[in-house]
């Protein structure tokens, strides 16, 4: 089956309250390439990254950028060089091992995918990704359904979690079923209306669903 690529919001990245006028500028310029990667404005984010003077603190989060427009356009043997470079150049990096992992299962690497994932659990034992991954490789391997219950128990389970909601409506995007996606995370919104990255992320799936411009 198809994957299709959604990444985890990216609205939070590279905020840092800092005196500097010049430092404050460079992070925005960061996090605005950041943030157009989220909304598949591809072209815009290179052009922010083209005239970004990088330091060696920021390498790890600009590798990351790239990885994840080659993973959505579906070049992810290209993906993967990014992502192995931001991993060495920080430590703990889930957003790094998250990208690994889905470069390995798009690659049909699924045992490779699944060590990344034991990773990023590793390094957060409540981090979310794990779910996910496991949930795709079973979805690649044709057990789609085993794999749909297994996100949908979680959240059964955790009702009021809002990464498990997230989780649970990138699964269905990844996979192709949007409109679920969007249900079932405007449901947990309705029950939790102050919960900003459910609210990111559903932005998100209507921006690149042509929803909103």
């Amino acid at each position: 089956m198809q994957l299709f690529s959604w990444w985890p919001s990216l609205s939070a990245i590279g905020i840092f309250f800092l005196s500097s006028v010049l430092f404050s500028a460079r992070a925005n310029d960061l996090q605005q390439a950041s943030i157009y990667v989220a909304a598949g404005r591809f072209s815009d984010a290179v052009a922010v990254l083209k005239n970004y003077a990088a330091r060696d603190e920021d390498e790890a989060k600009i590798n990351l950028l790239p990885g994840k427009i080659y993973l959505a356009i579906d070049k992810p043997a290209k993906a993967l060089e990014f992502f192995e470079l931001a991993d060495a150049l920080s430590i703990d990096n889930i957003d790094a091992q998250l990208g690994l992992a889905l470069c390995e299962l798009k690659l049909g690497k699924f045992s490779v995918a699944k060590r990344h994932a034991d990773a990023i659990g590793r390094i957060d034992k409540y981090a979310s990704e794990p779910l996910m991954i496991r949930a795709l490789i079973l979805a690649r391997s044709g057990k789609i359904d085993e794999a749909t219950n297994s996100i949908e128990q979680a959240a059964a389970k955790h009702p009021e979690s809002e990464t498990i909601a997230i989780t649970q409506a990138r699964f269905f995007a990844f996979t192709g079923d949007v409109d679920k996606a969007k249900k079932r995370l405007s449901n947990f919104i309705a029950r939790q209306p102050g919960a900003a990255g459910a609210l990111d992320f559903l932005g998100e799936v209507h921006l690149k669903t042509g929803d909103i411009a």
